[in-house]
């Protein structure tokens, strides 16, 4: 069985099998009560795998996934764990401040997508934190060394990462 997804106008975007949907929303409950942090999980439009976590209205927490992020975990809730994990690290550690901070101390009166992007550091602070949190909440590490493993044999043809993120090597 399938889920559509679809967007602000009823249009069917993309399809999803409802079981990897039932294991990412499982991994994400479990994982927002180990971090003792909410948010609401989106699935968007890219082939490129990508996830992200954001602030939205209402200031109402946003952890996103491209469709090319879940083609590319499959079945693997481990994968979703780490990711998920990680997302909200960046959340519960305030990054997005931290990118405001720096934007508006900054000499630039430049705003561009690159300027908003985290820290190599906070990309291993988020990554240390998501693996403790997927660990409490039941998961096994080893889905973040498969998801690094994966996106470094596609990082050839997807080179979103290489600016902003520590390699997959490292990670």
């Amino acid at each position: 069985e399938i889920v559509k997804l679809r967007d602000s106008r009823n249009r069917v975007i993309g399809t999803v099998e409802t079981k990897q949907m039932l294991l990412v929303y499982a991994a994400m409950a479990a994982i927002q009560d180990a971090a003792e942090i909410d948010a609401e999980l989106f699935v968007v439009q890219g082939k490129e795998p990508n996830a992200f976590a954001t602030v939205g209205k209402e200031e109402q927490n946003i952890i996103g996934f491209t469709f090319g992020m879940l083609e590319m975990i499959g079945m693997d809730v481990d994968a979703a764990a780490a990711i998920i994990g990680h997302e909200l690290a960046h959340l519960k550690l305030n990054h997005m401040e931290e990118r405001k901070d720096a934007i508006e101390n900054s000499s630039t009166t430049t705003f561009s997508a690159s300027a908003t992007k985290y820290t190599r550091d906070n990309e291993r602070e988020s990554d240390y934190l998501g693996a403790i949190w997927a660990v409490e909440a039941g998961y096994d590490p080893a889905g973040a060394v498969r998801v690094h493993e994966k996106l470094y044999k596609l990082s050839k043809r997807y080179v979103g990462f290489s600016g902003s993120h520590p390699s997959s090597i490292e990670r």
